[in-house]
Parts: C-alpha cells; sequence; structure tokens
C-alpha cells in the first residue's frame, strides 16, 4: 500500500505539468486569432484607406479634365467668335460648271498631259493639231493606244464676299474674255485683270465680280480604255481634277481652296471588234460627272492643318492595289 501511494503521489506533479502545457497551447492560440484578426482588420482599414484615395484621385482626375474641358470650350468659342469676324469680310468666292464640251479632241502627237515646259493644251498650235474624236476613230490597239484625247470645260467664278479676292487656277486652266448660260447677264464677262508678276498666275475678283475661264484635262486612250475595264474600284483614269485657290489681303484673312472633279468613261469597245475602241457621236450615250466639292476655308491665324484633296480617299484602293502590283 505505501509503495501505491507513493507512485499516485509521484504522477501528481505531472500532470499538473501537462495541464499548464495545454492551458498555455490554448492561451498562444487564442493570441494568434487575435493577432489575426488585429490584422484582418488592419487589412480592411488600409483597403478602405486606398479606396478613399483612389476616390479622391479619380475625383482630382475629373476635376482636371473638366477644367480641361471648360478651356478648351473656351478656346474654340473664342475661335469661333474670331471666325465669324474674319468670314464678315472675307471674299466668298463659288464655282459654277458647264458640262464637258463635246466631242472630245484627240492628238496623236502628244502622250500625257503637259509638263512644266512642254506645249500648253491650250495653245493655239496644240489646238490645231487636235481633232474631233468621233471623226478620228475607230481607235486600234496597241497603234493608236498611246493617243492623248482631252475635254474642254469652262467654268464660272462668282465673288459674293465682302472683299476683293485674289484667285488662282492650277494645271491647264485659264481665264478668258466670253459669255456663259450660268450668268443672267447676256454681257460678255471680260478677262479679270491680273496682279503680280505673271508666274504667280493671280487674278482680282471684286466683290460682286464674275470671271470665266476654260479647263483641259486628258489622259491617253489607253488609260481611258483602263477606267471603262476596270471602273471598280474608282479609277483615276475616268476624271480630271482642278484646285482653284482663293485668297485675302487681310493678315488675319482666310485662304479657300475649290475642288472641281469631271470625267467619265467617253472610250467604248467596238462591238464584235477585237482591239478597237471608239468615242460615241452622241453625248447622251456617254456617262459623264461633274463634281464641285464644299469650300475648304482655311484661316492664317490658326496653324494649317493639311488635308488631302477629297478626291484622295475615293482612289485610295486603286493606287494601293496598284503599288502592290495587282490587278485594278
Amino acid at each position: 500500500m505505501d509503495l501505491f501511494a507513493f507512485s499516485l503521489n509521484l504522477s501528481q506533479p505531472s500532470n499538473e505539468l501537462q495541464n499548464l502545457s495545454d492551458i498555455g497551447t490554448f492561451l498562444a492560440a487564442v493570441a494568434n486569432l487575435i493577432l489575426v484578426a488585429f490584422a484582418v482588420w488592419q487589412l480592411a482599414l488600409l483597403r478602405r484607406q486606398v479606396k478613399l484615395s483612389q476616390d479622391q484621385t479619380k475625383a482630382a482626375a475629373d476635376t482636371v479634365e473638366a477644367a480641361r474641358q471648360s478651356v478648351e470650350a473656351s478656346r474654340a468659342a473664342v475661335v469661333e467668335s474670331a471666325r465669324v469676324r474674319i468670314d464678315e469680310r472675307a471674299p466668298r468666292v463659288v464655282a459654277l460648271m458647264e458640262p464637258p464640251q463635246w466631242p472630245p479632241l484627240v492628238d496623236n502627237s502628244r502622250s500625257a498631259m503637259p509638263q512644266a515646259n512642254e506645249l500648253r493644251l491650250w495653245d493655239p498650235r496644240s489646238v490645231a493639231q487636235s481633232t474631233e474624236a468621233p471623226t478620228k476613230g475607230p481607235f486600234v490597239f496597241d497603234k493608236d493606244k498611246h493617243w492623248f484625247m482631252w475635254f474642254r470645260v469652262n467654268g464660272v467664278l462668282v465673288n459674293e464676299g465682302a472683299s476683293t479676292a485674289r484667285v488662282r487656277l492650277d494645271g491647264e486652266a485659264r481665264f478668258i474674255e466670253g459669255r456663259s448660260s450660268l450668268l443672267p447677264d447676256e454681257h460678255a464677262i471680260p478677262t479679270p485683270p491680273s496682279v503680280g508678276t505673271p508666274d504667280r498666275k493671280e487674278y482680282l475678283l471684286r466683290p460682286g465680280e464674275a470671271a470665266l475661264f476654260e479647263w483641259a484635262f486628258g489622259h491617253t486612250l489607253e488609260e481611258w480604255a483602263d477606267a471603262y475595264e476596270h471602273a471598280d474600284p474608282p479609277n483615276p483614269y475616268s476624271y480630271g481634277q482642278l484646285v482653284v485657290t482663293v485668297f485675302d489681303y487681310f493678315e488675319h484673312g482666310v485662304v479657300d481652296y475649290i475642288y472641281i472633279e469631271t470625267g467619265g468613261r467617253p472610250l467604248v469597245p467596238v462591238p464584235r471588234a477585237q482591239g478597237q475602241w471608239m468615242v460615241p457621236h452622241e453625248k447622251t450615250e456617254v456617262d459623264l460627272g461633274m463634281t464641285v466639292y464644299p469650300t475648304r476655308r482655311t484661316y492664317r491665324t490658326e496653324p494649317r492643318n493639311d488635308v488631302p484633296p477629297p478626291w484622295e480617299p475615293v482612289y485610295r484602293e486603286w493606287h494601293k492595289r496598284k503599288a502592290e502590283g495587282g490587278g485594278v
């Protein structure tokens, strides 16, 4: 009995130590949970602070954007107000076009539009060596494909603005004296006075005045035939383009560009004949078109923004295919 009691007494401290160890482990676990909970709480606070900071940053960015838009709107209003004042005193030249004259002319001594020092289309020698197309055909390819066929077109410029305009015609266009069915006045329209040196080709058009001009354009017979055979995408060989430049004398003035395009497919294949082409005798048998694009106005007080002519996007696909070497 004494030995059993002694053994029992020895085991009691060990149980107490075990209990103390379990309590310590439990307390450590509770402490860890408290630490984790505190960390989660701190993380939530940090997220809230980040969210508030983001909201503040977005609010500041929105404020900056609103201020920028307000500045842009104010600037646009100032620019528009300046444009209105400039437009009130600027010339306003409009172009009125007659249909291309029929029939076209053919020149077998020319194979392209004239370059800088070559004989101009309107030169008397050029006109004399050209004949009416229907009397010259039919045309046999390849023998005649490099011959040049060109059109004559008349137009009128009228200054409906408040000040004198300086006008310049590009390419094969020139001012002439004559009459036009586009104007009610039966009297001949005089040639406008030239201003500056002849190389500038600038002419005066005062408020209410009109001026008559003639314009010539053309392509080789091969190019006209190509326009008939490959009409899609739009083929530039079927058309001619003219740019009329108008400007005033004011430092804070305007420069206007009038874009004119005309043409069609006047050359058609001869029925049941291989490699032969002809120009119909009647104008009604030919699809001809004329387009005067809206005037493009620029202001000297504003940075110049070069914009391609309005017909450039029309023929972009054709030029792309040609550059790639594909069929057009």
